[in-house]
């Protein structure tokens, strides 16, 4: 989901729960929800929608998120 060359999804999580973006204890397989997304984008400063925070949140929306955050 983000990068940074780390293969280990351990350290992935480390480091964003390091940067407040997610909890300690996320489990890495649940599915991503408006929650999970929401408090990613509060972390980095940007609005999301989290007014049904536990609605899924599908490829095709993920992807729409990430190109509108990249300006692609």
């Amino acid at each position: 989901l983000i990068g940074g060359g780390a293969n280990d999804p351990e350290t992935c999580k480390a480091a964003l729960s390091a940067n407040g973006m997610i909890p300690a204890d996320q489990d890495l397989n649940a599915e991503l929800n408006e929650s999970f997304i929401g408090g990613i984008l509060a972390a980095l400063g940007v609005p999301g929608n989290t007014e049904t925070p536990d609605k899924a949140v599908t490829r095709a929306e993920l992807a729409a998120l990430f190109i509108q955050l990249t300006g692609q």
